[in-house]
């Protein structure tokens, strides 16, 4: 069994953590580090037809921009809205299930003055509302001023 020597909240963050102002980010066990999605060339999350899961991403502010707002959009195609719902928030503790269900599927979440060479986690739902498995392609947008 491998001893996790780091997590995400005792990783530094520098100039290189992201590659703008604003990044999404995974903790990659494997190397204790946090690897910005973008530079990955693809990522799958799965969930078993008919089930749910909750995955936790940072969102990973520069240490040197100041950042006013962030904004995290789902974005999706007619299709995919029939096949999977994916629900977004941003807090510090995992949020229950029920904190989700009053929030529409595809929402965005906006953060006011986010801290400077910090991040913050942010919280997937991950419906599959089909009795298929099957692959979708789902965008992530982090608009920001």
């Amino acid at each position: 069994m491998a001893t996790i020597s780091q997590s995400p909240e005792l990783a530094t963050i520098d100039n290189n953590t992201v590659d703008q102002a604003v990044g999404l980010c995974y903790f990659d066990l494997e190397t204790e580090t946090l690897i910005e999605i973008d530079k990955l060339p693809d990522m799958f999350l799965s969930v078993e037809p008919e089930g749910a899961a909750i995955r936790k991403f940072y969102m990973v502010m520069s240490p040197v921009d100041i950042v006013t707002w962030v904004q995290l959009f789902i974005i999706s195609n007619d299709y995919n809205a029939t096949t999977y719902s994916i629900k977004v928030i941003i807090s510090e503790e995992e949020p229950p299930i029920s904190a989700f269900s009053i929030l529409p599927s595809y929402n965005s979440y906006r953060i006011d003055n986010p801290p400077m060479g910090e991040f913050l986690s942010v919280w997937l739902l991950i419906e599959n509302i089909s009795k298929v498995n099957e692959i979708v392609n789902i965008g992530l947008t982090l608009n920001y001023e």
